[in-house]
């Protein structure tokens, strides 16, 4: 699935392969998207931070990050939720101390909206992390942003 993102009718987040994402992910794709070196570095970023409590691991992966998993972790995959085609968290408001999207976030065609969505579901203070890759040969390496919302 291509999910580069393109400005082609001002909306920003469009992308060249409109395929339906409900066919695309018809089977469920087990892969692992990084390898044990940047799970480990993920994992020790996790640790650094204190991500601990109620978790929300938005798109994640068969494979855990966490080296030391939180009290509660949940798990929000492509699989389980096409977020794509609705991208409204199933959650309350309030009901996590923390969230993480880990080399996910270019399958979103509307992040902003995720984004926001995780803003909602987050206990006051609570943070978001971010990390991303690097895609297609482009040399920006990895890197990884922490946000608590006010």
């Amino acid at each position: 699935m291509r999910t580069c993102w393109s400005n082609r009718s001002g909306g920003g987040f469009d992308r060249h392969d409109i395929a339906s994402d409900s066919e695309f992910y018809r089977l469920p794709r087990l892969v692992t998207h990084i390898d044990d070196r940047a799970i480990a570095a993920v994992g020790a970023l996790y640790t650094e931070l204190g991500l601990d409590g109620s978790v929300l691991d938005l798109m994640s992966s068969r494979i855990s990050h966490f080296q030391h998993p939180p009290e509660r972790l949940v798990g929000l995959g492509m699989n389980a939720a096409d977020l794509n085609a609705d991208p409204i968290l199933p959650f309350s408001d309030a009901s996590f101390d923390a969230a993480t999207c880990c080399v996910s976030v270019d399958y979103l065609t509307n992040p902003i909206t995720v984004f926001t969505e995780v803003g909602r579901v987050l206990r006051p203070g609570g943070a978001f992390v971010v990390v991303g890759g690097a895609r297609r040969g482009a040399p920006i390496g990895s890197c990884a942003a922490a946000g608590r919302p006010r």
